[in-house]
């Protein structure tokens, strides 16, 4: 009983900390995208090989921001899916088909921002270069470790998801027997 004690305690602290970050993400989010959006110059750095024209048209503008806002927005999710987990443990539901659930959206939040790096680059790099002449327009596409680790944890908590909701349907078979 005392391990479990003790899996609700860090459960606790950890449902607050995320619950932080959280809010330390969407307020840098809200005041970085949407308050004062970059200007496109400042693109540069994140794809140095391109020529980037200053000048893009209103609707390509606009799509850069939303492109470059998805990532942080899935993170978003990802630490609500985070939070709700650690609000099950925290709540002594520790076997129970809910938390396997949670780490499984987990599994499904990682996919999507790996997926979601992988497209959003080449994405970001036609934009960015959409109001350049012919012959000057470029696609830019590439796989980091960054989006490796993504695809690679999607699959681990995937995989714990399954077997956490195997585990809690024998014990709630067990259970029932009891």
């Amino acid at each position: 009983m005392s391990q479990l004690n003790r899996v609700r305690r860090l459960a606790n602290v950890l449902y607050y900390v995320t619950a932080g970050v959280m809010g330390v993400v969407a307020v840098t989010l809200a005041g970085v995208w949407v308050v004062a959006p970059p200007a496109v110059a400042e693109f540069q750095a994140q794809f140095p090989g391109l020529t980037i024209s200053p000048e893009l048209p209103g609707g390509a503008y606009v799509a850069v921001i939303v492109v470059s806002l998805l990532p942080g927005l899935i993170w978003l999710w990802v630490l609500d899916r985070m939070r709700r987990l650690f609000a099950c443990y925290r709540d002594g539901e520790v076997m129970t088909d809910q938390p396997a659930r949670h780490i499984q959206r987990l599994g499904q939040g990682f996919l999507c921002l790996g997926a979601v790096q992988f497209v959003s680059a080449p994405l970001l790099s036609v934009l960015l270069t959409s109001a350049n002449g012919a012959g000057e327009r470029s696609l830019s596409v590439g796989l980091n470790t960054e989006m490796m680790g993504f695809f690679i944890a999607a699959g681990l908590m995937t995989l714990i998801g399954w077997v956490m909701r195997d585990v809690s349907a024998v014990k709630a078979e067990n259970e029932a027997f009891v």
